[in-house]
């Protein structure tokens, strides 16, 4: 700003304070003190601080890059000598483009005694720092030595506040949450958005539905900051779904084959894993065909996943052991150990027509009770019933049957062993 503008826009913001400069003869008899006024403003007299000789001190804060400008204007009806305004500390006036720590101006006067009745000076303050209070005082004085005081005006330079907003992460699906950090310098009120926080410095937790502007407004005395971040959020993808997860038989003998088929929705990637590793993978629905060689319970899962989401299902498999099954003993391969009116007892010797064959069941094909004995263990068969007491017995082993008299038509016994 130009100073001759500066000096209109002061005139007409102190309008009050100024009389109408017009020649008078002096009257060094006069005892009214002439009447002071000063002040600081800002470009566009947005920012103001004023002092006249019977008010109070006066104030004004402004941003530590703003331009102030300093007016100070005497009147007196008899005739003014001197106006003159200082700094008291924090800076220098600038007047006429001269740096002063004081500006006087003397009413210039005729050899007749004639003098204005008004004065105005005005310019530019200079800072000693962005940060630094400016203190001003003035003075009038009239030809008569009336003297006029006012109080100091103090220009108080703040820095604008500061404002950095940052996010964990700018894209979301939604349902989502953010958080959001923000930090604040030079700030007395922070807001996100409408709502003003409790700290300068911190998170905060957001869950927007849709795309999302969040303006941190940092305050203070001198002015506004923001800063702005934008969270997309986009629609998730439709959830992961097994709508079936199946094996074509849940119990099947050590070697024998087993179908798993499965049907899948919104997937990108399908993984089948048997007893937790890793059999198959593929992004939709299928099959696999799987041999199964071990013997007890076989675990198989599924999970189907879309990228974010998983769903599991899982199915399980008995495998038995490859069984062989026969009657045992063959004709004429046993004896008659005792025989009695209630009861027989027969004995099959030692076999090597099965050797290293391990039994995994016995039945009792009969419509009466026995009792057997294979190797050193014995056990009582009811009628038509299957027992796995001598699981892991060899077949070559004596066998000893106990059966009622009179006996049954056929006295050999179901037995199956494990295949090698």
């Amino acid at each position: 700003m130009k100073l001759k503008f500066s000096k209109l826009l002061a005139c007409i913001f102190l309008c009050a304070s100024l009389f109408n400069c017009k020649t008078v003869l002096i009257n060094k008899n006069d005892k009214t003190p002439p009447e002071l006024a000063m002040g600081a403003f800002t470009q566009g007299l947005e920012n103001k601080a004023i002092a006249k000789s019977n008010a109070m001190p006066s104030k004004m804060l402004v941003a530590s890059n703003e331009k102030v400008f300093w007016l100070a204007n005497a009147s007196d009806k008899s005739g003014l000598k001197k106006l003159e305004i200082e700094v008291v500390s924090g800076g220098l006036l600038n007047f006429d483009n001269r740096l002063l720590q004081k500006v006087e101006k003397e009413n210039d006067t005729s050899a007749t005694g004639i003098s204005k009745t008004g004065i105005l000076i005005s310019g530019k303050l200079q800072f000693d720092s962005p940060t630094s209070k400016v203190i001003l005082k003035s003075k009038a004085t009239d030809w008569a030595g009336n003297v006029t005081f006012t109080p100091t005006v103090t220009v108080e330079r703040i820095p604008k506040p500061v404002a950095r907003l940052s996010a964990n992460t700018t894209r979301i699906n939604r349902g989502q949450s953010v958080t959001l950090t923000y930090e604040t310098r030079n700030a007395n009120r922070v807001f996100i958005n409408t709502s003003q926080l409790n700290t300068l410095n911190g998170q905060k937790t957001v869950n927007p539905s849709v795309t999302t502007d969040y303006i941190l407004k940092a305050e203070n005395e001198v002015g506004i900051t923001t800063d702005t971040i934008r969270i997309h959020v986009t629609q998730p993808p439709a959830a992961p779904r097994i709508n079936s997860f199946t094996v074509n038989d849940t119990s099947v003998e050590k070697g024998d084959q087993v179908t798993l088929r499965w049907n899948t929705s919104n997937t990108n990637q399908v993984q089948l894993f048997q007893d937790n590793r890793l059999v198959h993978t593929t992004n939709s629905s299928g099959s696999k065909r799987i041999r199964l060689q071990s013997i007890g319970t076989v675990n198989f899962k599924l999970e189907a996943s879309n990228g974010t989401q998983q769903v599991t299902k899982r199915v399980s498999v008995r495998v038995d052991p490859d069984t062989n099954c026969f009657s045992y003993p063959f004709a004429g391969n046993f004896s008659v150990l005792l025989r009695d009116r209630t009861r027989v007892l027969y004995r099959y010797p030692p076999s090597n027509l099965y050797q290293g064959q391990r039994i995994t069941s016995v039945k009792n094909p009969f419509n009466v009770d026995v009792i057997l004995r294979i190797g050193t263990r014995e056990t009582r068969i009811n009628a038509g019933q299957t027992t796995n007491f001598f699981n892991g017995l060899g077949v070559g082993s004596e066998w000893r049957l106990l059966v009622p008299n009179p006996q049954p038509t056929f006295v050999k016994i179901n037995v199956c062993t494990e295949r090698n």
